[in-house]
């Protein structure tokens, strides 16, 4: 009703300006004492959202006046990935002006950051037929989390990849190519899948992420992955691996291979050969299958009745 929307802005509202206000003291000494409030506000804000995600899957539509929250969604967003992208700097390079206590907190308020994401993007989702720039900001937030985990903390790697599975297929269409977000994605997992060091969780989403984003690529983004990323070589026989083990269709392989073969970039043509000699098999397999299924009118064949 009105009066619970009204209060639930009003409490939303409370939530961010915690949230917005306090955080640029929250590095400094004489303010510590505030950090726990900071780091409350943002686990609070995604279960929030979380309550709002819960009544639009209950009544399978946007009920009159969620609108409201979608600014402030976006608002929290931009703020929540301001913490994320501190702590991967303070993770890469060690700030001289911060003490260890200091970047632990920073730390934790990006490892809840991480968490609210989920909420805060599945509601961002909900609400919206295509992702804005701020939504597609925030996912890329996440993936430098992903493509720094040698020096991020394996909390916030995780939490990162647990948001990101969240994300499906046709979300992951909608995404722009200028941002080439989806090849960097795909990348990020690539190389992740290299490591043999992480949780099983880990792995496991990095899995789920993989199987969304190649039923979206198209060609373009296929030719950013192999333009734009480092270990590409390494990346593309992990790929391949994966794609065999996982039996994805054999248009997958061979556009793998069609861009292998038309990129300018110096790659082992062998790769490629696999590539499109298991996008040949595959369809061999697949019509042999076809061949083998009995048709409708041998089923329904009076020779076959006793």
């Amino acid at each position: 009703n009105r009066n619970g929307h009204t209060l639930s802005t009003i409490c939303h509202l409370y939530l961010f300006a915690m949230v917005d206000n306090v955080c640029p003291f929250s590095l400094s000494l004489t303010y510590f004492h505030v950090i726990k409030v900071v780091s409350n506000a943002i686990r609070t804000s995604g279960h929030f959202y979380t309550l709002l995600n819960l009544q639009i899957l209950k009544s399978d539509e946007i009920p009159t006046g969620m609108d409201t929250y979608l600014e402030l969604s976006d608002r929290c967003l931009k703020k929540l990935g301001d913490m994320i992208n501190q702590a991967v700097e303070d993770a890469i390079q060690v700030s001289e002006t911060k003490s260890w206590k200091q970047r632990m907190n920073t730390k934790k308020q990006a490892w809840g950051a991480c968490q609210a994401y989920s909420s805060i993007l599945q509601y961002s989702s909900l609400s919206r037929n295509l992702p804005n720039e701020i939504f597609e900001m925030a996912i890329l937030n996440l993936i430098r989390c992903v493509e720094c985990a040698h020096d991020v903390n394996e909390k916030i790697i995780a939490s990162a990849l647990s948001c990101l599975t969240l994300i499906d297929v046709e979300t992951w269409k909608s995404v722009s190519f200028e941002s080439r977000i989806r090849g960097r994605c795909l990348s990020a997992c690539l190389s992740k899948k290299a490591l043999k060091s992480f949780i099983p969780s880990i792995e496991r989403d990095v899995h789920l992420i993989m199987s969304s984003l190649t039923f979206s690529l198209n060609d373009q983004d296929i030719q950013s992955l192999l333009t734009g990323h480092e270990n590409i070589q390494e990346n593309l026989e992990n790929l391949y691996l994966w794609m065999v083990d996982n039996a994805s269709p054999s248009q997958m392989f061979e556009s793998f291979g069609d861009a292998l073969l038309t990129t300018s970039m110096n790659f082992d043509f062998s790769l490629a050969q696999r590539f499109k000699s298991r996008a040949v098999c595959t369809k061999r397999r697949l019509r042999s299958m076809e061949d083998l299924r009995p048709s409708e009118s041998d089923t329904n064949s009076d020779d076959d009745e006793l």
